[in-house]
């Protein structure tokens, strides 16, 4: 049990506890848990019981019927008007604060600007007399009808009815958001359906009248109305988060529709259990809606997942997206959530078993280093991956094996040892062979979704393995053929088969070519392919050619945000390899202020640009704000997933990296020999950044004098990195490097000439001449040549290495002086001989 669900377990027995009893209680919990104590605001002896019931008040031009609905901050009557029809009227209710009924006016005087077709219109806004003083009003339409809810059930309506009906409600959420007006209270009870089947949102924007969350949440416990609101409030509604905006609409609006579709609620909430029933909205998992009804279709239950995520940010951002997405299924049109119907439970077993570390690698943040080109994070883990929707039933099919996959993983047949997404991606093989082979169309798509997962952790060659056995169970004339082909692509690059990559780009372009698909659809599988052969280009030192297909591709009037995000920050991968970081910064600065505001500050896209910008001006030398950004995206890496998941760890690394940058060696070796431990633990002694982290470490034992323990660690590394499936060459030549910096330290000259013999020939083959590294292996063994010398094999070296560097880091970087320095030098030594 964790510290969160020991609290509500906590307020619970509070809330339930006898009077003479309670107070101990809150006592006891005030001194323990001093941080959580807004909690007990909620806990109440009995609600206040509303004397408004049997009060009629006198309203001028009106004529009061009888009370027809009360709630937390006001009452509603029927009544009529002088040309006696009947209206709505709600008056605040007398206890309310001054502000708050000042808030009642403005928002009254705010709605009745709201002229929708489905919203309930304001008709006009007044004050009355009571015996607590003046009082304002608000008549509103009013709606002959029943509430959603029963009208579906009365009806018998299908699920595209259903749909169909509740965009309606949506159109009206999203025009009041564009006036800046939020509901907070959208439930079944507050929207009528009326004799012409028409729905009608009814109290929009007065549910809530005080800026103060909890507050607001305060008031609903201790009137009564929490029972009826509580299962359709947000996460951060019902935490009492100031923070709240409109997307806390989208999440109600979500949990409606989940209800209308499939008849139950995404908990199982008991408002007599108030903070039980907390606990299930802020930290448990929803149930999948496709357990009521197994008919229910994948990609609409992906949709609807999608509006109720805990994090709004992870949310539909508005109801226009929630909306356009709901009528792309209406007809059959691929929608923007699709891969969700492929990726959601498989997250969410990842998240329910904290045992599956490497599961954070469906969202990890890049390469660590940077300098190896990576297709876009924005692609591999945002873009949409769908199908037809022809396909539901081999879509619900897919969902359903990949849930099974994971609900049902045993942990007691793996002998004690944790269950890791690896171990169940690769036992599912088994499965997709035996109970699948008779469906070819559902074994490719499964065959998709673990080719994606094998990338995600990074397991190239098992990725592309799924993906042929994929392409091989399906014909080229079907769009899934294509959607296998392009994710192959992107292993094939991520694995370096660049000779493959080619031949298999060459291939798929004829095969698109003859495909019988729409121009939107060819240009969308042309985009992807176009984006791995700049790929190609730019790892392959040809950045020109890269350069052009990514302008090319930029140039496109419709080009979809992710592939937008992706083009932008390939293109500064590549201006920061050719040592144009300035251009670099501009790009990752523009493209990071557009996602946060587009997206959000903890976006996992979003996060990774700051990773990106932060690894620039670490490259630039600005290191102050570098540590800046690197601060934030821990915070917000672990705030998303966890303290020790993959993503969260890189972003230490990268902080401890920079520390190291900054000359704060000290800071740096504690950091990583932490991290170190916690990468071991939690990712694995073999996994690529395991290794990269090792490498890191050794630089910081280094540079804090430690240097025999930083050899031996550079040597273990480099054996390590030789037995492993990894090809990261980088590492493979910058290991031996670093041991020879050590021995030159050391005075070991003659056995670091040796490694620099042997290395550079590969730095000059593998990453060539034009390559950072080189012109900084270069440099440093020019200066053992110095100390050794050899002076003119030394000026050779100092000659390509010396410009090289000044054109990739300018003047002022520490690089640049220590080779300027090794100039002086040699011009010292030559004279002396001379």
């Amino acid at each position: 049990m964790n510290n969160k669900q020991q609290i509500f377990e906590q307020l619970n027995a509070i809330a339930h506890a006898e009077d003479h009893q309670k107070q101990a209680l809150i006592d006891t919990f005030k001194a323990n848990h001093p941080e959580e104590i807004h909690w007990l605001d909620m806990i109440v002896s009995e609600p206040k019981s509303n004397s408004t019931d049997t009060y009629i008040p006198t309203i001028p031009n009106y004529q009061v019927i009888k009370v027809i609905g009360s709630g937390a901050n006001g009452t509603v009557y029927l009544a009529t008007n002088q040309l006696q029809q009947q209206v709505a009227i709600k008056t605040p209710n007398v206890w309310l604060s001054d502000e708050q009924i000042a808030r009642f006016k403005h928002e009254g005087q705010l709605l009745a600007r709201l002229q929708h077709p489905n919203i309930a219109q304001v008709l006009d806004v007044g004050e009355f007399k009571t015996n607590q003083g003046i009082m304002p009003y608000l008549v509103l339409e009013y709606i002959e009808g029943i509430n959603i809810d029963e009208y579906v059930q009365q009806k018998q309506l299908g699920t595209q009815q259903v749909v169909h009906l509740f965009q309606s409600v949506l159109a009206a959420v999203q025009f009041a958001h564009q006036k800046q007006v939020i509901h907070r209270d959208i439930k079944p009870d507050n929207i009528i359906v009326d004799e012409q089947g028409i729905p009608k949102l009814l109290d929009f924007g007065i549910a809530t009248l005080d800026t103060n969350a909890t507050f607001a949440m305060t008031q609903l416990t201790h009137t009564g109305e929490i029972v009826g609101t509580l299962a359709y409030m947000s996460p951060e509604q019902v935490s009492g988060s100031d923070d709240m905006d409109s997307r806390t609409d989208i999440y109600s609006c979500g949990v409606v529709l989940y209800q209308l579709i499939s008849g139950r609620l995404p908990y199982e909430v008991d408002a007599s259990q108030l903070f039980s029933a907390i606990n299930k909205i802020l930290n448990e998992t929803p149930q999948n809606i496709t357990q009521f009804n197994v008919q229910i279709d994948a990609s609409l239950a992906a949709i609807i997942h999608h509006a109720i995520e805990k994090q709004p940010t992870n949310r539909f951002q508005t109801a226009h997206d929630f909306n356009k997405d709901l009528d792309a299924w209406l007809n059959n049109e691929p929608i923007q959530s699709q891969q969700l119907s492929k990726w959601y439970w498989l997250k969410q077993a990842a998240k329910n078993n904290r045992a599956l570390v490497t599961g954070t690698a469906l969202a990890f943040l890049g390469l660590l280093t940077g300098l190896v080109f990576a297709i876009s994070f924005a692609l591999k883990e945002q873009q949409a991956r769908t199908l037809a929707d022809q396909k539901a039933e081999a879509n619900r099919q897919v969902v359903q094996f990949i849930n099974d996959l994971f609900v049902n993983a045993d942990p007691s047949e793996s002998l004690g040892e944790s269950i890791t997404v690896k171990q169940v991606i690769e036992s599912a093989q088994y499965s997709v062979e035996n109970n699948l082979a008779d469906d070819a169309a559902v074994e490719a798509q499964i065959r998709l979704v673990l080719g994606n997962a094998f990338d995600a952790i990074e397991m190239y060659p098992s990725a592309i393995a799924q993906y042929n056995q994929g392409l091989n169970r399906i014909d080229v004339s079907d769009e899934l053929f294509f959607e296998l082909s392009t994710q192959k692509l992107s292993s094939l690059t991520s694995n370096t088969e660049f000779e493959s990559l080619m031949a298999d780009i060459n291939q798929l372009k004829n095969k698109l070519a003859e495909s019988s698909m729409s121009p939107s659809q060819k240009q969308s599988f042309t985009n992807k392919i176009l984006l791995e052969e700049a790929a190609y280009y730019s790892t392959n030192t040809q950045s020109d050619q890269a350069l052009k297909i990514l302008k090319q591709l930029k140039q496109q009037a419709d080009l979809d945000f992710n592939m937008q995000v992706a083009v932008d920050k390939n293109l500064g991968y590549i201006h920061r390899q050719l040592g144009e970081s300035d251009q670099a910064e501009t790009i990752f600065r523009q493209l990071l202020s557009e996602c946060q505001n587009r997206l959000g500050q903890t976006h996992p896209i979003t996060l990774d640009l700051v990773q990106e910008l932060a690894l620039t001006l670490r490259q630039k030398n600005q290191l102050e704000e570098a540590l800046a950004l690197y601060e934030t995206l821990v915070h917000d890496t672990e705030k998303n997933y966890g303290e020790n998941s993959l993503s969260t760890l890189l972003a230490k690394i990268n902080k401890a990296t920079a520390h190291m940058y900054a000359g704060e060696f000290a800071k740096a070796d504690e950091m990583t020999a932490g991290l170190l431990e916690k990468m071991i633990e939690h990712v694995g002694p073999m996994h690529q950044y395991t290794l990269t982290l090792r490498n890191i470490r050794g630089g910081a034992l280094d540079n804090v004098g430690k240097w025999d323990e930083a050899l031996a660690l550079y040597q273990e590394t480099l054996d390590l990195f030789l037995k492993s499936e990894s090809k990261d060459n980088f590492h493979i030549i910058s290991l031996p490097h670093n041991m020879a910096v050590i021995l030159f330290k050391q005075k070991e000259f003659k056995k670091a000439h040796q490694i620099y013999f042997e290395t550079r020939p590969k730095c000059e083959a593998i990453l060539t001449l034009d390559h950072p590294m080189c012109a900084i292996m270069a440099d440093a063994h020019a200066a053992v040549l110095i100390e050794l010398g050899q002076l003119d094999q030394a000026t050779q070296l100092l000659s390509y290495s010396n410009p090289k560097l000044i054109e990739k880091y300018g003047e002022d970087h520490p690089r640049v002086k220590s080779s300027n320095e090794r100039l002086e030098l040699l011009k010292q030594k030559t004279q002396q001989l001379n």
